[in-house]
Parts: structure tokens; C-alpha cells; sequence
């Protein structure tokens, strides 16, 4: 008998891409039990270190002493209407694998600060780096000049999309079984 490991594709969930909202804001999640790969000191920095900015905390995590510019959702049932109040989602972890929130805000079109490299994403290293490239995303969109992330909706469709995933576990499961 021969082995060998396969790794099949794994479905997320995908939105639409939607309109950019008038005012920006930075959307975050942190679950509520403390997790080692959730960086959730890094991200409180970044929320910290950018008052001017509006932060919506999605997930379980609650801060003791929350700043004014973080206004805590918890749990969602909508998060397309999260998203349509949110311009970019930043993930800052210590280590990270596919994340289904960068992929899911990718879909809606948004920006992703990521501490991972990943197609369309702004990977960052660090809590100056995030701070940076939000920055400098909000300058740009209060300017007017910053669009939808439109190639990070279409890279997402093209790997993530439901007949895409169905065809490569097909194709996997085919090629095992022959």
C-alpha cells in the first residue's frame, strides 16, 4: 500500500463586493478565549495608536478598559452589514494559516492588513507597519481616491468559489480513486 497526503481546498464563505462606505473604518475580529495565535496586544496597539480612526471588534473578545475609537459588535449575524460599514480588515497574528476573515473580507472587496503574505492583502510586519498602511488606506480614501479591492474580490472568487472548491476535491478524489 502506498500513502501519501493530500490536502483538499477548503470552502469559505464568499460576499459580493460592495461599495466602499463614506466614512472609514477599520474592522478587526478576536475571539473571546484567548488564543496564542490571535496577536491581541498588537492589534489593542494599533486600535490605540490611531484615536482619529473608528475600529469595529467583531468575536468574543471584550477589552477592559476599550478605547473611544472601538465600538464592540460581538457576535454577528449580518456581516455583510459590517462590511458595509468597514473600508479595510486588519489580522495581525504571531502565526497564521489560511485565514477564513481575510478571505471573507476579500470578497466584499475590502483591503486586508494582514501579518501573512497573501495575494492582494497588504501584509505588514509589526504594529508600525499596520499603522502605516492604514494610514495611509485612509488617506487615500479621504481623499477619494481609494477604490473597492476589486482584484482581492476576484482572486478570492477565482480559489474560494463553490464550483471552484467542488472541482479540485472532485479532481483530487478522482485522481485517489484511479
Amino acid at each position: 500500500i502506498t500513502a501519501r497526503e493530500m490536502l483538499l481546498p477548503v470552502p469559505a464563505v464568499i460576499g459580493s463586493p460592495q461599495p466602499l462606505p463614506e466614512a472609514f473604518a477599520v474592522l478587526i475580529y478576536l475571539p473571546d478565549a484567548h488564543q496564542s495565535d490571535y496577536n491581541v496586544e498588537a492589534t489593542m496597539d494599533v486600535v490605540r495608536a490611531m484615536p482619529g480612526t473608528p475600529f469595529l471588534l467583531v468575536g468574543g473578545y471584550s477589552p477592559v478598559d476599550p478605547p473611544p475609537n472601538l465600538e464592540i459588535l460581538g457576535y454577528v449575524r449580518d456581516m455583510p452589514a459590517v462590511y458595509g460599514r468597514t473600508t479595510v480588515f486588519l489580522r495581525l497574528s504571531h502565526h497564521d494559516g489560511m485565514s477564513h476573515s481575510v478571505i471573507e473580507a476579500l470578497s466584499f472587496a475590502r483591503y486586508a492588513v494582514w501579518s501573512s503574505p497573501y495575494t492582494s492583502a497588504i501584509h505588514v510586519d509589526g504594529v508600525p507597519a499596520a499603522i502605516d498602511a492604514l494610514a495611509a488606506l485612509q488617506h487615500q480614501h479621504d481623499e477619494g481616491a481609494l477604490a473597492p479591492n476589486a482584484p482581492g474580490a476576484a482572486a478570492v472568487a477565482e480559489r474560494f468559489a463553490p464550483e471552484t472548491v467542488l472541482a479540485a476535491v472532485k479532481a483530487r478524489l478522482d485522481h485517489i480513486l484511479s
